[in-house]
């Protein structure tokens, strides 16, 4: 024997469908000139507006955001080559880099102070340079990287200890536009 539905359960039934579909349009985003109050997303003298750079052109960035983008990277002892738990720090500082083509960056290369002060200053040097080359082969322009060597001269900690030690095999980023 067959069994009908009750007509108010098709009537149910067809409301849903109904409704579901016409969920699922979704109503077009407004301009960002309506989010945006006039004045609001200027960036300065160069009439760039922030909120609505054209697709292919880069947003401006100022010298305190990107020097707050590019983090310090940490060496082994006695070491040059770029760490392994480095390299997602690193790519993050190349992007930022090739995003911003027109800045000039100065790649400080520095060491714990065990050893004697030419040595360090010469491992300093082949840890700024592995940075620097790091980033070329990312895409930075090479003729933006300067790098330098501080050696044991300016430590980021001040014991004589396995933690400051490691705080200070380190490469650092100075903008020098």
């Amino acid at each position: 024997m067959r069994r009908f539905f009750p007509p108010l359960l098709l009537i149910l039934c067809a409301i849903l469908v109904v409704s579901s579909v016409g969920c699922s349009r979704r109503k077009p985003s407004p301009p960002i000139s309506e989010i945006v109050p006039p004045g609001l997303g200027d960036a300065g003298e160069t009439g760039d507006d922030i909120g609505s750079a054209p697709e292919g052109r880069r947003i401006p960035i100022s010298d305190a955001e990107l020097a707050t983008s590019l983090q310090t990277v940490y060496f082994d002892y006695d070491r040059s080559e770029i760490r392994f738990d480095q390299m997602d720090q690193l790519e993050r500082n190349a992007q930022c880099l090739v995003e911003n083509p027109d800045v000039t960056v100065l790649i400080e290369g520095h060491c714990d102070e065990r050893g004697t002060v030419e040595y360090n200053f010469a491992l300093g040097e082949r840890r700024a340079e592995s940075v620097r080359d790091f980033l070329v082969s990312r895409g930075v322009k090479a003729a933006n990287l300067d790098v330098i060597s501080k050696g044991e001269e300016e430590p980021m900690a001040f014991g004589h200890d396995e933690e400051s030690w490691t705080q200070n095999r380190r490469a650092e980023f100075k903008i020098t536009r």
